[in-house]
């Protein structure tokens, strides 16, 4: 981690995300992955643990337990000036518009954007909210 990396927390139900994702983050110097989960509810615990919490998300809408939009709701409640955003294989649905109405700043969709220029758009977001 070093001093101007962004703390980024994911939680995705499919392994190969994940593992993508992972691999990803662990390469890239501007992140610092605080964790990678299987749902929502994981994601929470282990948030509510952590002394340095993330203060970027990226999330799944469609997995078990809690769904992205929930656990968008209960990270807002958490803390207001997280960022949040969502990839996910569902683009245009009632889930969709749930997670933008409790405070996902963006989703992304599976398949339609490589990773790589997800993270890139993800840290130019980061660097022009979290400086304000």
């Amino acid at each position: 981690m070093t001093e101007n990396s962004i703390g980024i927390a994911v939680a995705d139900d499919s392994p190969i995300h994940r593992k993508l994702i992972s691999i990803i983050l662990k390469r890239d110097s501007r992140f610092h992955l605080h964790g990678v989960f299987n749902n929502g509810r994981d994601l929470i615990l282990a948030t509510n643990r952590m002394d340095v919490k993330p203060s970027v998300y990226l999330l799944d809408i469609l997995m078990p337990f809690k769904n992205g939009p929930q656990t968008t709701f209960l990270l807002k409640e958490l803390n207001p000036q997280v960022l949040i955003f969502g990839y996910s294989s569902l683009f245009s649905s009632p889930m969709v518009d749930q997670m933008y109405c409790n405070g996902a700043k963006k989703i992304y969709q599976k398949g339609e954007e490589s990773l790589q220029l997800i993270f890139d758009e993800i840290y130019k977001f980061s660097i022009l909210e979290l400086s304000e």
